[in-house]
């Protein structure tokens, strides 16, 4: 990710990258549901497990993985959808905001959910939807 220009104050993006203060470019991994779901779920889910950045450890589950309802460019798009969205959330206001995303490697990570009493939570962070 580049952040050609960005008119505005904050801190998000520069401690997505290490808390650098002069760094306005950096790799990010995007965690992307591939599951159907509402949008507002596809943007929680996306934006915790993006933030909080788990690590995957191997592991196996005999069940079947479902999903995989959305295409790479899918994910490209609910990726940039979610960098605007946290942009457009923060306190200050925004006046420009330039960047330029460049995927370099795409990968399926199977995250478990398991049915609770009120729908599902997930096996990594443990969010329920």
């Amino acid at each position: 990710m580049n952040i050609v220009e960005r008119k505005a104050g904050g801190k998000l993006l520069r401690s997505l990258f290490g808390d650098s203060h002069n760094s306005s470019s950096g790799d990010l991994t995007f965690y992307i549901p591939a599951f159907h779901c509402s949008l507002d779920t596809i943007k929680n889910l996306a934006t915790q497990f993006t933030m909080k950045h788990p690590v995957a450890s191997p592991q196996k589950y005999n069940v079947k993985l479902l999903g995989f309802a959305y295409t790479k460019e899918d994910a490209k798009k609910f990726a940039e959808f979610i960098l605007i969205s946290l942009e457009a959330e923060r306190g200050d206001i925004m006046k420009n905001f330039n960047y330029e995303l460049k995927f370099n490697t795409m990968e399926i990570l199977g995250v478990p959910f398991y049915k609770t009493m009120n729908g599902y939570k997930d096996a990594v962070l443990g969010l329920e939807i």
